[in-house]
């Protein structure tokens, strides 16, 4: 026999009070988790974004985007936060302003998996980036088409 789970609908008002049954009711919706989602995305792409600079601005890194990579061999970090933002603000924005359809629920999650695995490489990197030393001087130290080194600004 099949098992489902009951609606949010089913559950009493008076269950959790009238304020937190309706956020729980928006939680759910379409709308709901299409917001989350964005939301842990423009999170994570702050995260993203700050450890690229970090990396990039130090010890360098393999870029494998080549429209981001042309940007920061440009050597302006503003720049780079610019194309960050104007990017992930526009898939962000274009995504909440079409949270009513289901196509954009469908590229929400396929958005906001690739974000938690973008997440999970980071933090994997983090975790290991001392065993990488050898590889990054040799990266640094050759002409590779994927690594970019920046000189980070210097603070007046």
């Amino acid at each position: 026999m099949l098992r489902t789970i009951p609606s949010i609908d089913a559950v009493p008002v008076h269950s959790f009070g009238s304020r937190a049954t309706e956020l729980l009711r928006w939680l759910v919706s379409r709308d709901g988790r299409i917001v989350t989602m964005m939301t842990i995305v423009a999170g994570v792409s702050a995260i993203d974004l700050a450890l690229t600079l970090t990396y990039a601005t130090t010890i360098g890194m393999m870029e494998v985007n080549p429209l981001a990579r042309a940007v920061m061999r440009l050597g302006s970090p503003l720049l780079v936060v610019l194309w960050k933002l104007v990017t992930a603000g526009f898939g962000i924005g274009t995504l909440l302003y079409f949270r009513k359809n289901r196509y954009a629920e469908v590229a929400s999650w396929v958005c906001f998996i690739a974000m938690i695995m973008l997440l999970a490489h980071w933090l994997e990197f983090n975790r290991s980036v001392l065993s990488y030393a050898d590889d990054i001087a040799v990266l640094s130290g050759g002409d590779f088409p994927c690594w970019v080194q920046m000189t980070a600004v210097a603070s007046r």
